[in-house]
């Protein structure tokens, strides 16, 4: 896992006459925010003697140039509304500040995922953005930091609470530059009931935890068998089904190989990504989505498993508010790990999708110290745990897990922390981490990859083009 108004001003014209002293034009302006200055009184020159100043001709008083001591700082967020739980805790958390800070008003504000993308870039390349913004940590943040877009939070307050995970997700040359939101951990989701009644039983997994890439494909088969759709796919924005890609390049190539294509040590056509494009491939082939699924998005694309059109859900934890609230009375789910290889890389079996989402302060903000007011309390744990239990998202703050387990944290969510904890490394979300050229070629292949339209070697050329290499 911050928007400023423009005011028109009222320009005031002084014409200077030779001939006569000062005449001043203008026009009615709107009403001020701040007390307009007094107009100094014009000189008598042919007075030899200066008159005995009085206090009406003194200039105005330093001080009244000065902000009003009870002069209110205005904060701007931007942010995408994860879900309606977490745009409740925003809102009571924005305004119990607000309250509890009178010189200090916070404005929060949500956009949709897709449209956000292009407006928080716009508004950085433009010096608009917000005091404090969303994003997720990648090769596109790195380089709007270097170029002066953005403060390092390290400077601002104490970042020593956030796990090592946390701190260097967001950390660029060695410096952190935004504040770890939560861990965006997907997780495969199961219906227990239709894995019933196509007899399958995770237990008879070598790991009931996570299936070999073998053994969830023998559950898939006997699902569609069972006349049930064995994965629940809504892929019209794209993104869904490169998840898997990105699951499967890990399996193959690790983290390590992952970064190095991104950083340029390395490419896009190197073994993992081809081999986690031909399983992708190979997957749609197999007839597991439900019909028409490049044409399913919005909200549809996550209601379908707990109504029923899907028995395998491969999404983030924002799903777990959205299958409670939508599913039918006496659904019951499971949850496993992305299945793994076991002719892949032995080191990254155990890894985890799970991007840090951030919150970035704008290098324009001129308010930094009423920003590190409003950022400091979300390093401390009690706000984390009050944040996991609304939201269902897993703060990377130290002594998380321990302090959820006495805190009625919903069960999936504690099982997500769990992987947090348990894997020795987290690849992110890969249309963010990319540079903006190689993530919008990507996502421009999904469709006609799952089609059979591009083969997988096109697909890692076409990326590495991309990338100028």
């Amino acid at each position: 896992m911050s928007w400023k108004k423009c005011m028109p001003m009222l320009l005031i014209s002084l014409v200077t006459v030779l001939s006569l002293g000062l005449a001043a034009c203008g026009a009615p302006s709107p009403e001020p925010t701040q007390a307009p200055a007094t107009e100094e009184p014009p000189v008598e020159e042919e007075i030899e003697e200066p008159a005995e100043p009085t206090e009406e001709a003194e200039p105005p008083a330093e001080e009244d140039e000065e902000p009003a001591a009870d002069e209110v700082v205005e904060l701007t967020v931007w942010d995408i509304p994860e879900s309606e739980t977490y745009v409740e805790w925003w809102q009571d958390y924005v305004a119990d500040f607000n309250e509890a800070h009178p010189n200090i008003h916070v404005t929060w504000e949500s956009f949709e995922s897709e449209p956000y993308k292009q407006k928080i870039q716009s508004a950085l390349v433009a010096g608009t953005a917000p005091d404090i913004f969303y994003t997720i940590p990648g090769q596109i943040t790195d380089e709007h930091y270097r170029q002066g877009r953005m403060l390092a939070v390290e400077d601002l307050f104490d970042v020593s609470s956030f796990t090592e995970a946390g701190r260097s997700a967001c950390s660029v040359d060695g410096e952190m530059v935004c504040l770890p939101l939560y861990f965006s951990v997907s997780s495969m989701y199961y219906n227990k009931q239709q894995f019933a009644d196509a007899g399958v039983d995770v237990q008879d997994w070598a790991d009931p935890l996570q299936p070999t890439w073998d053994e969830f494909i023998a559950a898939c088969e006997a699902l569609k068998a069972a006349g049930y759709v064995p994965i629940a796919m809504g892929n019209e924005p794209s993104w869904p089904l490169m998840t898997w890609l990105w699951g499967s390049q890990n399996r193959y190539g690790g983290t390590e190989e992952f970064f190095d294509a991104v950083n340029g040590d390395g490419s896009y056509a190197a073994p993992g990504f081809l081999k986690g494009a031909q399983r992708v491939q190979d997957l749609a082939s197999r007839g597991y989505f439900p019909e028409g699924y490049n044409g399913i998005g919005g909200s549809d694309k996550y209601t379908m498993f707990p109504l029923g059109t899907g028995a395998i859900m491969y999404y983030g934890p924002w799903v777990i508010g959205i299958i409670d609230e939508n599913a039918p009375e006496g659904f019951e789910y499971g949850m496993f790990k992305f299945p793994s290889f076991p002719d892949g890389n032995p080191d990254s079996q155990d890894d985890i999708e799970a991007g840090i989402d951030a919150y970035f302060v704008s290098g324009t903000t001129e308010h930094p110290e009423a920003v590190a007011e409003f950022l400091a309390p979300l390093a401390t744990i009690d706000v984390a745990v009050s944040f996991m239990k609304a939201t269902n998202f897993s703060p990377a703050v130290e002594g998380l897990l321990e302090a959820a387990e006495n805190a009625d944290i919903h069960p999936a969510v504690l099982q997500l922390a769990e992987y947090v904890a348990q894997a020795e490394h987290q690849y992110p979300w890969w249309d963010w981490a990319l540079s903006a050229e190689v993530a919008e070629e990507m996502l421009n292949m999904s469709q006609p990859l799952a089609l059979g339209e591009i083969t997988p070697e096109e697909f890692v050329e076409r990326l590495e083009a991309k990338a100028g290499r």
